[in-house]
This record gives C-alpha cells, sequence and structure tokens, in this order.
C-alpha cells in the first residue's frame, strides 16, 4: 500500500477524504448523545431501584422467620444494586462523554484552520482562471482590431474611390503598427495568465496534499482516541457485572437459607403463645341488672336458664362417655389430635356461661359472689343498642390447650368439682294432689317442698319500660294467642300479690288469651282480666 505522505491526492480524493472526517465528526456526535441517554438509564434504573427497595422493606411481617431474613437480604441488594448503577452513570459522564465532548472541539477546530490554506488555495485557482479568460478575450479583440489597420495600410484609394495621399496612407501604417504592438502585448499577457494559472492550479493540489496528510495523520489520531474512550465506556460497563453478580448471589444465597418449614412452625408457636381466639359466652338479659326486672321474674329465669345449661352438660358428657371419650363432633381424618382441644373449651364456654349466671343470682339474692378462677379471664362489654356480650379469653399452651379447665360453680356460692351432677339447680315439680297455694308465691329454688306449686316471679304491671329485651324484641310478649282464647279450669286458689295479677278461685272457667314462656299467663275469669300462674290451671275436658 501506498503511503499516505507519498499517495498523489487530487480533488476528489482530497473531497472524499473530507466527507469522511465531516462524517465521522457527525458519528461522534451522535454517539455522544447515545452514551448520555444510556448514563440517564443507569441514574433511572438507580432510582426505580431505590424506590423498589424502599417499598420491599415495607414488608415486614412481625412473625419474622428464615424467609423474611432472606427478604430482607433481598431488599438490601437491591439498594446496593441501585448504588452500583448510579456509580456506572456517574462514571460513563465522567470517563465516557465528557472527554469525547472535549475531543470533538478540539478536533472542530483542527479541521477549521486546516481547511482554510485549500479553501485559499482554490479561490486562487478559480481567480487565475478568470484571468486567462481575460486576457484571452483582450487578444482576440487586439487580432481583431490589428486585421482591420493592415487592410487599411494597403489600400490606395478611400471609400469613394478617390486616390489616398501620401499622408493619409502615412497615417493608417502607424496606426496598424500601433495595433500590431497591442496585440503583442495582449499576447503576452495571456500568455502569462496562462502560466499563472497553472502555477496555482499546482499549488492548490500541494496545499491539498500537505493538508491531506496533516488530516489523515490527526484523523487517524483522533478517531484512535475515541476508540479508546469507548473501550473505557465498555470497562466501565463491566465494572457492574461483579458487583451485579455479588448482590444476586447475596440474594440467591440468602433464599437457598430458607427453611419454609421451620418458619411455620415458629409462627404456630408463636400464635399460641399470643392471646388465644375469643370464646363467645352465652348471655341472657336476667344477669345484666341495668335491665329493669322485678326479683322474682328475674330469679325465675336466671334458675330456668341454669337448669337448661346443665342439661347442656350434662348431654355432652353423656355422648362422650357413650362414644369412648371421643368428641361430639366428626373431626376430619388426622385431627383427632383436636378431639381434646374442643372437649375442654366446650365445657369451658358451657361452665363458663353457667359461672356469670350463678354470680348474677347470688347478687338477686343479696349473697356473695362465688369465687372462680375463670372470673380472670371474662371479659365483657356493650354493644351500641346497650346489650352486654361476654368473651372467654383463657391462654393456651403450644399445643393449643387451654391452660384452665373451668370447674362448675354451684347456686350457693362454692367452687366445687366439675362434675354436673353435684352442682345442677333442682328444677321446679308440680305437687301430685292439688293443694291451695301459698298467697305468696316462693322462689323456684325452694319450691321443692311445697305443696302448691309456686307462681313464678311475675312481669311488673303496668311497667313503661320500652327496652325490648331477649323474651320481648319485638315489643310483644313470646307466644301471644288469639284473642279468641282457650277455655282452662284453675285448680287452685290464687291470691293477687301484685297490680295486674288476677284472682283465681278452684274451678273457676278461665279463658286464657295470651301463653308466655315466663310461666304466667293472661286470662278472663267474670270479665276481669289480668294474668296469673300457668301451672294454676288445667285445660278444660272435652278440649
Amino acid at each position: 500500500m501506498t503511503s499516505s505522505s507519498t499517495a498523489y491526492i487530487d480533488k476528489p480524493t482530497f473531497d472524499e477524504l473530507l466527507k469522511y472526517t465531516k462524517q465521522n465528526a457527525d458519528i461522534c456526535k451522535e454517539m455522544v448523545a447515545v452514551l448520555q441517554e444510556r448514563s440517564d438509564l443507569e441514574l433511572s434504573y438507580q432510582k426505580a431501584l431505590s424506590k423498589l427497595s424502599v417499598r420491599a422493606n415495607k414488608i415486614n411481617p412481625t412473625t419474622g422467620g428464615t424467609f423474611l431474613n432472606a427478604w430482607k437480604t433481598l431488599s438490601k441488594q437491591f439498594e446496593q444494586e441501585a448504588q452500583s448503577h448510579k456509580t456506572i452513570s456517574i462514571a460513563i459522564v465522567n470517563d465516557a462523554i465528557k472527554p469525547m465532548k472535549k475531543l470533538m472541539e478540539q478536533r472542530a477546530k483542527e479541521r477549521k484552520s486546516a481547511d482554510a490554506p485549500v479553501d485559499k488555495a482554490i479561490k486562487a485557482v478559480t481567480d487565475r482562471k478568470n484571468d486567462v479568460f481575460k486576457a484571452q478575450k483582450n487578444l482576440l479583440s487586439k487580432t481583431k482590431e490589428f486585421e482591420s489597420t493592415a487592410a487599411g495600410s494597403e489600400a490606395t484609394k478611400n471609400n469613394k474611390g478617390k486616390e489616398l495621399s501620401q499622408k493619409e496612407r502615412s497615417k493608417l501604417s502607424t496606426k496598424h503598427g500601433k495595433t500590431s504592438e497591442a496585440i503583442n502585448k495582449a499576447d503576452r499577457e495571456y500568455f502569462k495568465a496562462v502560466k499563472t494559472a497553472e502555477q496555482t492550479r499546482f499549488q492548490r493540489i500541494i496545499t491539498m496534499n500537505q493538508t491531506a496528510f496533516a488530516l489523515q495523520n490527526s484523523e487517524s489520531a483522533y478517531m484512535e482516541e475515541i476508540k479508546k474512550i469507548i473501550i473505557k465506556f465498555v470497562d466501565v460497563l463491566g465494572q457492574i457485572i461483579p458487583l451485579i453478580r455479588g448482590n444476586y448471589d447475596a440474594m440467591k444465597n440468602g433464599f437457598a437459607s430458607v427453611t419454609c418449614a421451620t418458619d411455620v412452625q415458629n409462627a404456630i408457636v408463636k400464635g399460641n403463645q399470643a392471646t388465644p381466639e375469643e370464646q363467645v359466652l352465652y348471655d341472657c338479659f336476667e344477669d345484666d341488672m341495668n335491665i329493669s326486672l322485678s326479683q322474682r321474674h328475674r330469679q325465675y329465669h336466671l334458675q330456668r336458664k341454669l337448669e337448661m345449661l346443665d342439661n347442656v352438660v350434662n348431654n355432652v358428657q353423656k355422648e362422650q362417655k357413650s362414644s369412648g371419650g371421643k368428641s361430639v363432633d366428626k373431626l376430619p381424618p388426622n385431627y383427632s389430635y383436636l378431639e381434646t382441644i374442643q372437649d375442654r373449651d366446650m365445657t369451658n364456654l358451657w361452665n363458663a356461661s353457667r359461672f356469670r349466671l350463678v354470680c348474677a343470682l347470688a347478687s338477686v339474692n343479696s349473697k356473695p359472689k362465688p369465687s372462680n378462677p375463670v372470673a380472670t379471664y371474662i371479659r365483657s362489654e356493650k354493644d351500641r343498642s346497650g346489650g352486654v356480650k361476654s368473651f372467654l379469653n383463657i391462654p393456651r399452651d403450644q399445643k393449643g390447650q387451654a391452660t384452665l379447665t373451668v370447674s362448675t360453680t354451684s347456686a350457693s356460692g362454692m367452687t366445687v368439682d366439675l362434675s354436673v351432677e353435684n352442682t345442677k339447680v333442682q328444677p321446679v315439680a308440680a305437687p301430685q294432689n292439688p293443694a291451695p297455694p301459698s298467697a305468696n308465691p316462693i322462689p323456684a329454688a325452694a319450691a321443692v317442698a311445697a305443696a302448691a306449686p309456686p307462681a313464678p316471679a311475675p312481669p311488673p304491671a303496668a311497667q313503661t319500660n320500652t327496652q325490648n329485651t331477649p323474651f320481648d324484641e319485638d315489643g310483644d310478649d313470646w307466644d301471644d294467642e288469639p284473642d279468641s282464647g282457650e277455655k282452662y279450669v284453675a285448680l287452685y286458689d290464687f291470691e293477687p300479690a301484685g297490680e295486674g295479677e288476677l284472682a283465681l278461685k278452684a274451678g273457676d272457667s278461665v279463658l286464657v288469651t295470651q301463653k308466655d314462656d315466663d310461666g304466667w299467663w293472661n286470662g278472663t275469669v267474670n270479665g276481669i282480666t289480668g294474668q296469673f300462674p300457668e301451672s294454676y290451671v288445667k285445660k278444660a275436658d272435652g278440649l
């Protein structure tokens, strides 16, 4: 290959070289724009990763465990990777973009100073060409003038055919001589212009070759520097690979050490150590002393509900005994370990509910409230309507078993064994043979030995209590009967003890108009309407 210092450079070749250098300048300008965008992308990615790291750090369940620890490592690596991308963004600017811009500015100045001599030489060639054309035109004009004077100097007559005088012929000869000198001068000037134009053209070739040589060397050096900058840019990108690899390895190793089964088991253990799920107790309105009820009415209902709870517990125990101690409710396969938990929970639920009723009954009877360890774990609250809701919160061990077995509390206020039979409230029994009742019905708890059936606690007569209760949810009593009524016969005499109660004589015909579950019915005798105990009447024969 011919050396660039001896190779001939003509105008087309020089123009191609200029085109190449200009193209390089445009390419480098576009490359700077691309590098700047890459730097901006790294910075944007850094901001996005930092934002993602903050969000990842907010995932912080209280259960903890190896999975959460691995996740914390991952979110930490997000932030570290973000900082790596920020470092790369800054490095691209400092190590690639800024040096390239500086080099491009320097190169633009070099090209401008190199182009000036060539531009000047090209202009000079154009000017010398114009001088040649001007001298050539002048020579042509002088030649025509010479030919015209030559014809005149040889003529003997003028245009009219008259002979020319000696003086006229001498004058024409002198003029012809002058045109001859003018043509010789014009010819010399033309020759000189052609020679100068050629010299100028060749000087332009010399200038182009000198400039081209300088451009080749400087352009090669310039592009070599650009190449080094791009290589450095690639090296900068390569620096993030080990950094990110370290981040990825840390994240992978963190999750590789996760033991999911252990985490789940630890969560279960922690859950068992926390406050257990509340059991909703059986509440009745009679143990809420804020609800206005007569003492007899409250006693009667509390005793009836104690009997009901006794029967519930008795039935549960009987069913458990008949099933060999297994849970009454069927459990899914492989969950037999829940049987003892369910049995104890159910026992605690009913006995804790019973304890509340016994305490309420003791208050009604003006007796000391019984003691029971379960009292510590009972929580009561009122809803917006004023109703009481009670909950049982007994702690559990790691196996889910309640740490306390609630004993049955007797109606006398003693804490006794869990045996329901020992603490069961005796139901009220009706007499086998009619006998006159007492004037004032006695409470059901003391009516076991009474000859006549006790009258249940009557609801207060003409009471204007607007608060609905469980037995009066809609503002009306339960089990309303049609106004026509049913015919009954009085078994005993009943002496009214309160306003609104109806007097009965044995044998009276009673038209029962309403039956309530509280043991008191409404009826009419001889046109008088009132309330009376249901146990004092029987249905008339034939009806």
